[in-house]
């Protein structure tokens, strides 16, 4: 299990990615939250918990998620309610989303080879894991990621959506082109789960002394198949205005139970 507040260190295993430039949210005057993204890396999580380095070619089991809301200690004393909700994202595995991390890690130990620095793979100076890993969808997302030699693709550090996009790019068969497929290519989209969680301090602009916390819990003792150990939580709306003047503002505490992992 790992409980953190989400910051915008991207040195954080709970990080915003987009938006925010401090560590918390507050609501939009019209309830549509813009580009508000938390990227939370379970590799970086267990590495840190167990103290060993755990690897992002791996498939990890979660059996449970909890959204909180916490009050902000900023000088304006939180006197409201709010609601924020959205969806809840992962990449599963499947055989061409593996494939496709596995050719990266090909061609990242082919330009190792050729590339002789202080921590090369064949020859080094300086220790360094030479394990592969990936942002989401842009650079600076999460600790340590991997810089792609490829030439072709956006920006510095690999990342699963474009990897997944160029490697959809190259699967075309007979099927790519019939009329009534229902897929949009062979790597698909992400799994997606909504969520909603809110915290009430009071009701009617402070007038009624309600403190309520309604948390969001995800709890399946299947559990859910998370490629790369990345999940990534949009949050895309959120309550309305309130009487106050000044929003409150909340932090997001994120919990999420793993029970195991398979390397591939």
């Amino acid at each position: 299990m790992g409980s953190r507040k989400a910051s915008v260190d991207a040195n954080n295993w709970c990080n915003f990615i987009t938006t925010s430039t401090d560590d918390d949210i507050d609501i939009d005057n019209d309830g549509i939250m813009s580009d508000t993204r938390i990227l939370v890396d379970l590799s970086q999580m267990l590495s840190q918990r167990l103290g060993k380095q755990l690897s992002m070619m791996s498939t990890y089991t979660v059996e449970y998620i909890s959204i909180h809301l916490v009050n902000v200690d900023d000088g304006v004393d939180n006197t409201d309610a709010a609601e924020f909700g959205g969806r809840i994202h992962w990449w599963s595995p499947s055989k061409h989303r593996i494939d496709a991390m596995q050719l990266a890690r090909q061609i990242e130990g082919n330009t190792e080879k050729a590339d002789i620095d202080a921590n090369s793979w064949l020859i080094s100076t300086v220790p360094s894991y030479r394990g592969m890993r990936f942002e989401w969808d842009a650079d600076g997302q999460i600790n340590s990621a991997t810089g792609e030699p490829f030439g072709a693709l956006g920006g510095s550090k690999w990342d699963l959506a474009e990897l997944f996009s160029t490697y959809a790019d190259m699967q075309v068969d007979r099927m790519e082109t019939a009329a009534n497929r229902l897929w949009p290519d062979r790597l698909g989209y992400t799994n997606q789960m909504a969520f909603s969680t809110s915290y009430q301090n009071a009701s009617q602009g402070g007038a009624n002394y309600l403190p309520r916390s309604t948390p969001f819990e995800f709890e399946n003792s299947k559990g859910i198949d998370v490629l790369g150990g990345l999940l990534m939580i949009d949050i895309e709306s959120s309550s309305t205005d309130t009487p106050s003047v000044v929003d409150d503002d909340y932090q997001i505490l994120v919990t999420v139970g793993v029970t195991g992992w398979s390397d591939f």
